[in-house]
């Protein structure tokens, strides 16, 4: 999980989808000053 500091403080915990594309992204948790994400890869059902 990469560790990012905001330019903005966030006074609620939010998730986000970041950078997303038809196959996967970033998820993300933001509170207060701090973004921390992490990569995702979405796997079609057989």
């Amino acid at each position: 999980m990469k560790l990012d500091t905001l330019p903005f403080e966030v006074d609620q915990l939010t998730w986000s989808f970041l950078d997303m594309k038809n196959d996967g992204g970033r998820i993300a948790l933001m509170w207060g000053k701090t973004l921390a994400s992490t990569p995702f890869k979405a796997v079609a059902a057989r």
